[in-house]
């Protein structure tokens, strides 16, 4: 076995028993595709994500991480699947592809986000590791501004949510 695939086999132990654990703790929504994007998020390794393994963290670690991550930013109180994607067609070049696939593309809205940029609420999507601004469209990777999302896009995303849950989104900005 080579090193890369010990650090693998490693990761995917100690990963799956930190998902044990915070399950068993209420965190039953989280799963192992969750738990990669949160340490990408958390260790800041966007361009490549795969360095996540060279940490080779420990089930206690992972464990940490993700416990740090919910006190930062607050539960998730909702989970969006897009049929259509919104982010803008020309931004597929520098977009973050791990391993780990999602079926259509999920945004995350927490309530009481620490962290009220780029609005308060905004959306992640975390399989491509944006921040969305719920009033104007605009897309950002950390605090770097990427795009403006269609407004046809952010309108139907709104109204989305809002069908989905009682909240109240930033002031619809006409982009």
């Amino acid at each position: 076995m080579t090193d890369k695939e010990k650090l693998l086999k490693d990761y995917q132990k100690n990963s799956e028993d930190a998902l044990t654990l915070l399950q068993g703790q209420g965190l039953t929504f989280l799963n192992s595709c969750f738990i990669w994007q949160i340490l990408i998020y958390e260790l800041e390794h966007y361009d490549i994500p795969t360095e996540v393994l060279f940490h080779n963290l420990s089930s206690q670690e992972i464990t940490s991480y993700i416990k740090k991550y919910f006190n930062d930013n607050g539960l998730p109180i909702i989970n969006i699947t897009l049929d259509n994607s919104v982010i803008p067609k020309g931004l597929n070049n520098d977009l973050i592809k791990a391993q780990i696939k999602f079926k259509g593309e999920i945004w995350t809205i927490h309530e009481n986000d620490k962290d009220t940029f780029p609005s308060q609420p905004h959306a992640h999507n975390y399989d491509r590791q944006y921040k969305l601004h719920l009033g104007n469209g605009k897309l950002y990777r950390k605090r770097n501004f990427i795009r403006k999302i269609n407004s046809k896009d952010l309108l139907n995303l709104r109204k989305i949510i809002t069908i989905k849950i009682n909240i109240n989104l930033p002031k619809y900005e006409i982009i």
